[in-house]
């Protein structure tokens, strides 16, 4: 008798602490109280947003911001491995991406801060701007939207000042 009661109180104590683990290590988790919102733009992003705002709209041209590459781009068939070519741009992102009233893509431009003279930033971007531009989509870089950098648009894509 006193075996059953030792295995029955091992028992419950495996028990309680198997629940005890598992809710420190698999944790319910209440997801409407897990996030935040935070700005689509940093401070910076948005008032180069607003200069290029004056020139797309003059141009009847959209701006969206914070685009996918994978959304932009994807593995030609006959590029080999595409899982791999996949995962090398489904995770990054573009600042702006220049569209005609169509949603025909005219450009991508990409602000440039400090953390862009890191070198592995300079690879991440020259990576962005190859493929791009491999796929025939013009990339700009800038530090700073003045009407000199966007005309660098409609020279390398012969766009019309109203538009594609």
């Amino acid at each position: 008798m006193e075996k059953i009661i030792l295995y029955m109180g091992i028992l419950v104590a495996i028990g309680a602490l198997l629940k005890f683990l598992d809710t420190k290590i698999k944790p319910k988790t209440n997801y409407r109280e897990a996030y935040q919102t935070r700005p689509l733009l940093t401070k910076r992003e948005h008032q180069e947003y607003l200069k290029l705002k004056q020139y797309a709209d003059a141009r009847r041209w959209l701006i969206c911001p914070k685009v996918r590459l994978w959304d932009l781009i994807e593995p030609k068939k006959s590029s080999g491995d595409r899982k791999t070519l996949e995962n090398k741009i489904r995770s990054k992102h573009v600042d702006f991406v220049l569209v005609d009233p169509e949603l025909n893509v005219i450009g991508v431009l990409e602000l440039d801060d400090s953390t862009h003279d890191w070198e592995d930033r300079k690879n991440r971007d020259s990576f962005i701007r190859d493929a791009l531009e491999g796929a025939g989509i013009t990339m700009i870089q800038t530090r700073s939207i003045t009407p000199e950098t966007l005309e660098g648009f409609l020279i390398k894509n012969r766009v019309s000042e109203t538009g594609s």
